[in-house]
């Protein structure tokens, strides 16, 4: 839909107000706010801290399969970011292990980057979250 959309749509022939009132139609208001997360952004932006990679995850406390991918970045402020996709067709129970980032100390903080809201204390050395089919939890873990 949106392809077609974009593609058909003449965009050298319309002024600069039109084109912006066009793409307020194309990226609706989920979108927006994923697009001006600050928090993301920052991690994104975190040019000094190493791109992220991926490695294995914890067991998902639901059905005891290992989660594929878990993404992690460590950024230069001493945070990570951590983010576990859902690949799977139904919501899933995603955990984040302390132990398997490799994190030092013995207590963590966790914020929901897309809800921009603080999580309290990581409990157990791990926190689990149901996240929806084809969905991303994405965390920032602090001390």
């Amino acid at each position: 839909f949106g392809l077609a959309l974009v593609a058909s749509w003449p965009w050298r022939t319309l002024g600069t107000e039109e084109v912006d009132v066009g793409l307020q139609v194309l990226v609706g208001i989920v979108q927006e706010e994923l697009l001006l997360n600050k928090e993301a952004i920052a991690i994104n932006q975190d040019f000094a801290a190493p791109p992220g990679d991926a490695q294995p995850g914890c067991k998902g406390e639901a059905d005891g399969e290992v989660v594929d991918e878990v993404w992690v970045r460590k950024l230069t402020d001493g945070t990570v970011a951590v983010a576990l996709p859902n690949l799977g067709n139904s919501t899933a129970t995603m955990t984040v292990c302390l132990e398997a980032l490799g994190w030092k100390g013995a207590t963590a903080k966790a914020r929901d980057v897309w809800k921009q809201k603080d999580l309290g204390p990581i409990g157990g050395g791990k926190y689990s979250a149901s996240v929806a089919p084809h969905d991303t939890l994405l965390l920032k873990i602090s001390a």
